[in-house]
């Protein structure tokens, strides 16, 4: 069965992303403002995790 994309918007250190991820659900990116956020949600995943959602449509 295909997997279900999605990204997260607001995703802060990625407890929706991890909760999505564990019920099978394919993160194809996360987004956050807040720089520490952007850095630990970095450790914890290996999909793009970006700071302006501008950084992918200009």
């Amino acid at each position: 069965m295909k997997k279900i994309k999605l990204i997260d918007l607001f995703s802060g250190c990625g407890g929706m992303s991890l909760g999505f991820q564990n019920a099978g659900f394919e993160i194809v990116s996360a987004y956050d403002n807040w720089q520490p956020a952007v850095e630990v949600y970095g450790r914890n995943f290996k999909h793009p995790i970006l700071k302006k959602i501008y950084q992918i449509y200009p």
